[in-house]
């Protein structure tokens, strides 16, 4: 398994500005990655380094699982219409792929999100 982080800097930083980008993450991104084979894993907000900063981690089963979803999301219109949608919700925002080393097997963190 394979990791993608992505952090948002949500703009301007409100609840109200952040529960709208919740409402197009649901109808857009969320179905996207169903289609396109991405899992959205885990998604939380915090204040770390900007007010209303949200991360979102994606997960794949390997490099070429990343390699397919991007090269279907740049295909696909919903996808499209997603990432306009976040470049007005987050025009600041940075992506890091994860890969886990080991110390908890992916397979024992689904059976916990599971249970």
């Amino acid at each position: 398994m394979i990791y993608l982080e992505q952090t948002l800097n949500i703009t301007p930083a409100s609840p109200d500005i952040r529960d709208e980008y919740i409402k197009v993450a649901q109808e857009l991104l969320i179905p996207a990655c169903k289609r396109l084979g991405a899992r959205l894993v885990t998604a939380w907000n915090g204040n770390y380094e900007w007010v209303m900063q949200t991360t979102q981690i994606f997960e794949f089963d390997d490099i070429e699982a990343l390699k397919n979803f991007r090269i279907k999301a740049s295909q696909d219109r919903e996808w499209g219409e997603y990432t306009a949608q976040l470049e007005v919700f987050s025009p600041e925002r940075r992506t890091r792929l994860l890969e886990p080393i080991g110390a908890v097997p992916p397979e024992v963190l689904h059976k916990a999100i599971e249970d």
